[in-house]
């Protein structure tokens, strides 16, 4: 039986604007399990995002193009899929919630109506079933008075109720794989612990996989199986959650570890609260990459080497990967 639902092989995008390439994802690769989540987690512009929308084949061409690499869903590659088979697949085999609902909602449509149109893209049920799915749907994500909310219209609602409705649109036809591109982002803390928390009772009712895309790494803490750490286009570090935090084996994900608030050490020292740590510099310009490490201009344990060589990503315990020269036990 393939435990696999999901897997990136080998690849990159880049994209071509004035004159200059952007390797905005470098041979990139991961596999997803079934029932479970992977997160993945980066900064802004590390290539988290493009990743996720090469998979749906969501990458504008031009100026973007997926230049190498393979996406297995079900046996099948999604990269050598015609265009109808893609359609067809969005939304019904694998979907997304992206970030910012009121970008993604069209606010000239009832919620009922959106959702209506998912259904009756993948589906051939009468107008009565479609409204009983569309209303079961707002159900399982907690949606109070889902008869009323489906006339409703999307400014009429909460960031955290449009987000909720978001994630039901995603799941109405119950996609095996289900990608979640910062889903809590612009929400305050009390809702992105409640959109969490609904993300993962939903996956355990109906075993969807997962591919949870943060820059919060508390976020990928709560939520994730697998981690994979990307910087620069890359992938740098790649092991279990529990391993992760527990021995981040690469200097940027110790890094972004020591950015993260510690609530005990803030209540000991209350009147005196410890300043969090940055990791100093920029992201390297991804049409003009070093030679060497990408993080090495950066990177509080670099050497003259990793300014000219860029290591390997290797094993450096059981399950756990990082691409460093040094290794840290």
């Amino acid at each position: 039986m393939n435990e696999v639902a999901l897997e990136i092989k080998n690849l990159s995008v880049e994209f071509h604007l004035r004159g200059k390439i952007i390797k905005a994802v470098n041979n990139l690769s991961w596999k997803l399990k079934k029932g479970h989540t992977l997160g993945i987690v980066g900064e802004s512009g590390c290539g988290k995002s493009v990743s996720s929308l090469a998979i749906l084949k969501l990458i504008p061409d031009p100026p973007g193009k997926i230049s190498s690499g393979s996406i297995l869903h079900e046996g099948k590659d999604i990269l050598k899929m015609s265009d109808k088979n893609i359609r067809n697949l969005r939304g019904k085999k694998i979907s997304m919630v992206f970030q910012e609902p009121m970008t993604s909602l069209n606010p000239l449509m009832t919620i009922g109506k959106q959702i209506s149109e998912i259904i009756d893209r993948h589906f051939n049920l009468s107008k009565k079933e479609t409204f009983e799915k569309a209303k079961n749907i707002l159900d399982l994500v907690q949606i109070p008075d889902s008869d009323r909310w489906l006339n409703g219209y999307p400014h009429e609602m909460s960031g955290g109720m449009r987000q909720r409705v978001m994630i039901a649109m995603a799941l109405v036809c119950e996609p095996t794989v289900l990608i979640a591109d910062e889903p809590t982002t612009a929400l305050d803390v009390t809702t992105q612990a409640q959109i969490l928390a609904l993300l993962n009772n939903l996956q355990k009712k109906l075993g969807t996989a997962v591919v949870m895309i943060t820059h919060d790494l508390g976020v990928i803490s709560e939520t994730a199986d697998h981690v994979i750490v990307m910087y620069a286009g890359k992938k740098v570090e790649e092991a279990s959650v529990i391993d992760l935090f527990k021995k981040p084996k690469h200097p940027y994900t110790q890094g972004l570890m020591r950015a993260i608030p510690n609530l005990e050490e803030i209540s000991k020292n209350v009147l005196k609260p410890k300043r969090l740590e940055e990791i100093k510099g920029i992201v390297p310009s991804l049409h003009d990459l070093p030679v060497g490490c990408s993080f090495a201009n950066r990177c509080l344990f670099a050497m003259e080497k990793c300014k000219k060589v860029s290591p390997n990503f290797e094993e450096k315990s059981s399950g756990h990967w990082a691409s460093c020269f040094k290794d840290f036990d």
